[in-house]
């Protein structure tokens, strides 16, 4: 199954830059260290989007549950872009598109 509605898929930019990719953040800075470790960062959040829409919301969904704000679907898909630390800057190594 696909999430319906995917192409108008909302995603707050506010939730990725300021909570996802955020090193700040009390509980987001956890899952930041994850998403900075593949070469993603909290000023490149485009970016981040960019690849969540391409990469993820095209994918088969498992519906997980319905609570008081909707429902709540799992993907379970690779995200595409791998990094390298070369020196002080991120290069990257390739996409997949599988």
């Amino acid at each position: 199954m696909r999430i319906p509605n995917a192409d108008r898929a909302v995603i707050d930019p506010a939730k990725l830059h300021g909570y996802l990719l955020s090193r700040s953040h009390p509980i987001g800075r956890f899952q930041a260290a994850f998403f900075h470790a593949l070469g993603y960062s909290a000023e490149g959040w485009r970016q981040f989007e960019a690849d969540l829409r391409d990469q993820h919301l095209r994918r088969d969904v498992t519906l997980e549950s319905h609570t008081a704000y909707g429902r709540k679907y799992s993907i379970r898909a690779t995200l595409g872009w791998a990094c390298r630390k070369l020196g002080g800057r991120r290069e990257r190594l390739g996409r997949s598109d599988g």
